[in-house]
C-alpha cells in the first residue's frame, strides 16, 4: 500500500471514485446533485486542496484532500470500504496537520462513527442550507484538545452535528467568518462517501475585477458558517 501526492493524471480516477461514493454514502440526497458537480470537482475543489490517493497494486483505491486544517475529503471506493484503507488514510492525514476538523451528515451514520473512533469529537450541530441536512461539526488535535487550530479555545461540551456535501451552486463568498476554515473554503468529509466543501473560484468579471464565486463542494468535513453577504467583489490575494 501507497499513499502518495495527488497528480492531474490521477483526476479522473479520484472523480469515479469522489462519484461512486458519494452515491453510495448519500442515498439520502438526489443522485443527480452529484452527477451535476463533476464539473465544479474537477476545475476546481479538487486544484484547490492537498489531497493524496491511496494505491494497492497500481490501482488507487481512495483519497483525501485537505485545505489548511480542514479534512475536505476523505472517500473510498465502495468495494474497498471495511478494510482498513480508511484508518490508514485519516492516519496520513493526522501527520500532515497538528489539528482538523470537518463535516459530517448526521444521516451518515457509518462516517460519523468512524469519526468519533478516530479520535474527532462533536464541536456544533447545524443545518446545510443548500441539502437541509442536520450536520455534525467534527475536530480533532494531536494534543488531544479539539478546537486548538490556530490558537483557538476549544469546544464547549455540547453535541454538534454537521454533514454536507459537494454543491456546484453559484453563490458568492462565503464562509469569511468561519472561524475554523481560514480561507472561505468549507469542506466537508464522508469516509467512503462523501465529502464536500465550498470553495472560492476566482472568475473574471465584465469590468476585469475579481470576484468571489463560492461553490459548494460536498464531502463530509468541515466548520461552523456565517452568514454572509450573496456576492462581494474584491482584489486578487
Amino acid at each position: 500500500m501507497q499513499i502518495r501526492p495527488f497528480t492531474p493524471s490521477d483526476m479522473e480516477t479520484v472523480l469515479t471514485i469522489w462519484l461512486e461514493a458519494s452515491l453510495q454514502a448519500h442515498h439520502f440526497i438526489d443522485p443527480a446533485y452529484w452527477h451535476a458537480n463533476l464539473a465544479p470537482m474537477r476545475e476546481h475543489y479538487l486544484p484547490a486542496a492537498d489531497s493524496y490517493v491511496l494505491w494497492q497494486d497500481g490501482t488507487a483505491l481512495g483519497f483525501y484532500s485537505l485545505y489548511e486544517e480542514t479534512l475536505a475529503a476523505i472517500f473510498l471506493a465502495p468495494a474497498q470500504q471495511g478494510r482498513g484503507y480508511g484508518k490508514a488514510l485519516l492516519a496520513h492525514a493526522k501527520q500532515q496537520r497538528p489539528a482538523l476538523r470537518l463535516q459530517v451528515y448526521q444521516q451518515n451514520r457509518a462516517s460519523c462513527d468512524f469519526y468519533l473512533a478516530q479520535g474527532f469529537q462533536i464541536e456544533a450541530e447545524q443545518q446545510d442550507p443548500h441539502t437541509h441536512c442536520a450536520e455534525w461539526v467534527m475536530a480533532w488535535s494531536a494534543a488531544g484538545q479539539p478546537g486548538s487550530i490556530a490558537g483557538e479555545p476549544g469546544p464547549s461540551p455540547l453535541c454538534a452535528s454537521s454533514s454536507a456535501w459537494l454543491n456546484a451552486k453559484s453563490c458568492i463568498c462565503c464562509n469569511s467568518g468561519c472561524r475554523a476554515i481560514p480561507s472561505g473554503l468549507r469542506a466537508y468529509s464522508t469516509l467512503g462517501g462523501t465529502w464536500g466543501w465550498r470553495v472560492r473560484a476566482m472568475t473574471q468579471s465584465a469590468s476585469s475585477s475579481l470576484s468571489w464565486a463560492v461553490s459548494t463542494f460536498w464531502l463530509t468535513s468541515g466548520k461552523q458558517r456565517r452568514k454572509s453577504p450573496k456576492r462581494r467583489v474584491c482584489s486578487r490575494r
